[in-house]
């Protein structure tokens, strides 16, 4: 991208705005800077920003639904490996603070296993480790959004699809282990579900979220400054409430957390160790204590 823009340049053509980067490592995958580019596109080209007609988009995936039961879901949790990891034996998980009410700090030391699988690493890596979200919470993020958390889908992925995700699992572990549905949402997920609100003033509130207008920055300056994900939005705007086959291209996949490696390969080849701190907040507007994904 980087070499037609500056090549158009040196052919004489006319800049209309700045170019557009985007990046696989953002929240949402390059989507993330196109959505922040678009608006800037079209106010550029002189067209609205929102279409004329917004329809609920077609699903991107096909989903075929069975009768199940939470504890006993089609495919076991540890067989759900997302794309291009490898599973890792956990042989250490030591507290290293004090537990005690004056040191409020949470660093553990961690060792895994390396033996017999294709992960190596040399000094100065880093281990990226995908997280899963915590199987209560999702749990209780089904009951309000009405979803069976024991059904057991079969997926399809379609045109348009954004998210990996398995072709066979339960409602309960597309929510622990596929969408990050306790991460930060982005200007596109207010957009796309203002097209499910029932309740109009929910509606109109969403719709300026996503059009920048002076109401709708103020609303999410308050969701930014409470760190707001994308379940404390779907309990605030209680009328909008997605199918299932709508909310996996809706919400982004967790993301792997790299860390920095702490262990040596020439005194440790067959294990990985870590240190790491545990990330924890209280919400101003409510005090609930949060603890980020591990």
């Amino acid at each position: 991208a980087a070499g037609y823009d500056v090549r158009l340049g040196e052919l004489g053509g006319q800049r209309l705005l700045q170019r557009g980067v985007g990046d696989d490592r953002d929240e949402d995958r390059y989507f993330t800077g196109w959505e922040a580019w678009l608006p800037e596109l079209w106010a550029a080209l002189g067209a609205p920003s929102v279409p004329l007609v917004r329809e609920i988009p077609t699903p991107s995936y096909k989903v075929t639904a069975s009768p199940g039961k939470v504890d006993n879901p089609p495919v076991p949790d540890d067989d759900i490996v997302p794309p291009g990891a490898a599973k890792l034996k956990l042989l250490t998980n030591k507290l290293l603070t004090p537990e005690t009410k004056d040191y409020d700090r949470d660093i553990r030391h961690y060792e895994f296993e390396i033996k017999g699988t294709p992960v190596s690493y040399k000094t100065g890596d880093s281990l990226a480790v995908w997280p899963r979200n915590p199987a209560k919470q999702a749990e209780d993020f089904c009951t309000m959004m009405g979803y069976d958390a024991g059904q057991q889908l079969q997926v399809v992925p379609t045109e348009g699809a954004r998210n990996w995700c398995p072709q066979e699992l339960s409602v309960r572990q597309l929510f622990t282990h596929v969408l990050d549905i306790f991460g930060k949402p982005n200007k596109k997920f207010f957009d796309t579900l203002s097209l499910f609100a029932t309740d109009e003033k929910e509606k109109a509130v969403l719709e300026s979220i996503a059009a920048n207008s002076d109401e709708g920055k103020a609303v999410y300056r308050d969701l930014v400054h409470d760190f707001a994900h994308h379940a404390d939005v779907l309990g605030k705007f209680k009328s909008a409430r997605p199918p299932i086959d709508q909310i996996i291209n809706m919400v982004p996949t967790l993301k792997p957390r790299s860390y920095s490696i702490a262990s040596s390969p020439l005194m440790h080849p067959d294990m990985i160790q870590l240190c790491v701190v545990q990330v924890d907040w209280e919400v101003e507007s409510t005090t609930e204590f949060r603890i980020g994904e591990a």
